[in-house]
């Protein structure tokens, strides 16, 4: 059988375009169409002095493409950026490095915020987003407190006495308060229980806890008010139905940037950090379903700049 010649030091005849290593109809072009029409004057001026500072279009490029396509790490965003052709293509070559991208990131906090809503004013304009309803959501880990259990909701808390009351008509008193200080924060954890004994001969022990030692535990912290005034609003017939559209609106979000861009857990650390990277995340997704959009000629680009 003839094989085709095979030589890895060949030259070429005139210099390869870099606009013929990506395909027509990739994803890439639109994303970066739409970031080449971004207002990005705001991004941090570079000083007068010393090497010129990168293009901030092109920062944005290949950061948001690293959050898009499941690369958030800055160090491997670099990597990308020297083996992959796509991420090569949207930064011209450029090869920012680890320290730059990480900087770019967290020094352009309110830039990135203007990004934001103007990429949410473009949607608005094709017609994909309206502000009329707002839906959050939250992710939490996944627990194995068995079935047949009484859940912490069947225990009615008393402001006054600070004390809840069981199914069985038993008290639970503070026991014992731990308090968790973080680096950016801290806060309290009452454990409440009833009394040495009491668990232990409850005819209903068996629906409510395995623990015949100390018995049944409830759990209490700062944020246990904001919680039950929540389940009160989820509970009357106006806040089930504006609840059950929240799979609809707001599920398939976290759902989308948790697997397709494997946000598991936050990269960067503190309070302010961690709202530039869910910023970050965010405008990400959104220029994914401009994308989306637009290659399936669902939409039109406005005119931007």
């Amino acid at each position: 059988m003839p094989l085709r010649a095979y030589e890895q030091d060949q030259m070429f005849l005139l210099p390869p375009s870099l606009n013929e290593w990506v395909r027509e109809d990739h994803p890439a072009r639109v994303f970066s169409e739409i970031i080449d029409g971004l207002d990005t004057t705001t991004f941090r001026e570079p000083k007068g002095e010393g090497r010129p500072a990168y293009h901030p279009k092109m920062m944005l490029k290949a950061l948001l493409w690293g959050y898009a396509t499941g690369v958030r790490s800055s160090r491997k965003i670099e990597e990308r950026l020297e083996q992959d052709i796509t991420f090569m293509w949207l930064a011209g070559l450029e090869k920012p490095d680890l320290r730059t991208l990480c900087l770019f990131r967290t020094n352009n906090k309110e830039a990135l915020e203007n990004t934001f809503t103007d990429v949410i004013v473009i949607a608005k304009s094709m017609g994909m987003a309206s502000l009329g309803l707002v839906a959050i959501d939250g992710s939490k880990k996944k627990q194995k407190a068995r079935e047949r259990l009484y859940a912490k909701e069947d225990f009615a808390y008393d402001k006054c006495e600070d004390a809840y009351l069981c199914p069985h008509g038993e008290i639970l008193r503070p026991a014992a308060r731990t308090q968790f200080k973080g680096k950016y924060s801290k806060r309290e954890v009452i454990t409440y229980r009833t009394q040495r004994g009491t668990c232990d001969v409850c005819a209903l022990r068996e629906n409510c806890t395995t623990n015949i030692k100390l018995g049944r535990a409830i759990i209490r912290d700062g944020y246990e008010e904001y919680r039950e005034r929540m389940r009160k609003k989820i509970n009357t017939a106006e806040g089930r139905l504006i609840y059950g559209k929240r799979k609809c609106l707001v599920e398939p979000v976290f759902g989308q940037i948790k697997t397709r861009g494997g946000f598991s857990q936050f990269l960067l650390r503190g309070l302010e950090k961690v709202k530039i990277e869910w910023k970050i995340a965010a405008i990400a997704h959104n220029l994914l379903k401009l994308t989306a959009a637009i290659r399936k000629e669902e939409r039109i680009l406005p005119a931007l700049g």
